[in-house]
């Protein structure tokens, strides 16, 4: 499995959660590789405490990177669009990320399945 890491998951691992770690680890035994994506790495740095910072650090370069290009983010905007047409609101932050995955053929893993389950043919894991 190939699969696109959520904010919130990559916080819960740096802050020791266990079913977080668990999740992760699994994974990684199942032969999954992880991605981040720009937008990720601007929310966890932004929210992470100064003595988070190596192991922050550590964490983001043992994983492989996809960027968020034009492809992402017109995807990211139709997102919206037609969620927006349907009555559901999804932050631009959330839309990129989902988008990201989507046009990378990622999995998604989160702990905030509500956030993405409106969003369709993206393929989620969560705890």
């Amino acid at each position: 499995m190939k699969a696109l890491l959520d904010t919130n998951i990559i916080i819960d691992h740096l802050r020791k959660k266990q079913e977080a770690k668990e999740l992760l680890q699994r994974l990684l035994i199942e032969g999954a590789t992880f991605y981040c994506c720009d937008i990720v790495v601007t929310e966890v740095i932004a929210g992470m405490r100064a003595s988070e910072e190596k192991e922050t650090r550590d964490f983001f370069n043992d994983l492989e990177y996809m960027p968020t290009a034009y492809p992402a983010a017109y995807q990211a905007g139709k997102i919206k669009y037609s969620l927006s047409r349907k009555g559901v609101t999804i932050s631009t932050t959330d839309a990129l990320i989902a988008a990201v995955a989507k046009s990378h053929d990622l999995s998604l893993i989160t702990n905030n399945r509500k956030d993405f389950q409106s969003i369709e043919n993206l393929k989620i894991v969560s705890i």
